[in-house]
């Protein structure tokens, strides 16, 4: 016969609950691809976490909905949107994504648009906040040896 001690706790110390969220950002075209999210809990050993997109629990049609393994489905309008895991064992923490919904299926013509001028306006990933000289841009270069 084995007898047990205490109520199962965590000894009378506390657990300092952290989440993360992967990945940080994501791109999908609008109704015709989903993305998967993960989160860790640490802190939690059962990771336990409620989904949102754009503060909305499980999301909505308007903004996609997530379910509770935290795979998104886009809505059918383009738009950038955030992704929310909340720990359920410490409802103050929480770590967010950022999901750019495209409705460009595909770039079919040549520089991606009929006027052949290189634009893309339904580009909704590549930001001005993200695309910065901090970080984006050359990462090294090599020297080279006699012309090509």
């Amino acid at each position: 016969m084995v007898v047990g001690c205490g109520g199962g706790g965590n000894g009378g110390g506390t657990h300092t609950i952290s989440v993360s969220i992967t990945p940080k950002r994501a791109a999908v075209v609008a109704t015709t691809q989903s993305a998967q999210f993960s989160a860790t809990v640490t802190g939690d050993p059962q990771n336990r976490v409620t989904w949102s997109v754009d503060g909305v629990d499980g999301g909505s049609a308007v903004v996609g909905t997530i379910s509770g393994s935290g795979l998104y489905a886009p809505p059918a309008s383009a738009g950038t949107h955030t992704v929310r895991a909340t720990s359920t064992a410490d409802t103050t923490k929480s770590a967010a994504a950022t999901i750019a919904v495209t409705d460009l299926s595909g770039v079919v013509t040549y520089h991606n648009n009929l006027a052949r001028d290189g634009t893309n306006t339904q580009e909704y990933a590549l930001i001005p906040s993200i695309v910065s000289t901090a970080t984006f841009g050359k990462l090294f270069s090599c020297q080279g040896y006699g012309p090509i």
